[in-house]
């Protein structure tokens, strides 16, 4: 037991964010109120100052995958170089597809554009026809290609690094 926990004294990429996340809890606990007008600033700040970016920046994600796919990295098995994939491609898909849209959408898919039209507006004036079509795009830029994209370029590091690298 002693070596873990001096595995977890002395790496610092758990111990920064432990930090910062009790920091921000006591914060948020002790001064909530300045705490809430802080953070909801900064969430407007981010969202109305750098909203572009992150269209940008998710939108070269599908690019790098695109490249990845059609280069000759998109050969490399990310499991052992002999080894066999269990289910077919047609199959990854079909679970890919049921498991993550299926259930997003089913569950939440109606409701978010519905949350965002009735409760929070994006952009315009409450109940107007423009907030509607700005509440239907935030909605299919969240479960879009753009979504996969964010989800594919995670998993993708995280299986390289786990099957391929051990």
């Amino acid at each position: 037991m002693k070596e873990k926990s001096s595995y977890i004294r002395n790496n610092k990429v758990f111990i920064f964010p432990l930090g910062l996340l009790v920091v921000l809890v006591a914060m948020g606990t002790l001064i909530p109120h300045p705490f809430g007008e802080v953070s909801e600033n900064l969430t407007n700040s981010i969202t109305k100052d750098f909203g572009w970016f992150y269209l940008l920046l998710v939108t070269g994600i599908l690019l790098y995958l695109l490249y990845l796919c059609l280069s000759h990295i998109g050969q490399i098995k990310l499991g052992n170089p002999n080894s066999k994939p269990e289910h077919s491609t047609a199959s990854w898909i079909a679970m890919m597809f049921s498991a993550g849209m299926g259930i997003g959408l089913v569950f939440y898919g109606a409701a978010e554009s519905l949350s965002h039209y009735a409760i929070n507006p994006p952009l315009s004036n409450p109940s107007s026809r423009k907030d509607l079509e700005d509440s239907f795009q935030y909605t299919f830029f969240h479960w879009g290609i753009h979504a996969w994209g964010v989800y594919a370029i995670v998993g993708l590091a995280l299986a390289y690094f786990g099957f391929r690298k051990q």
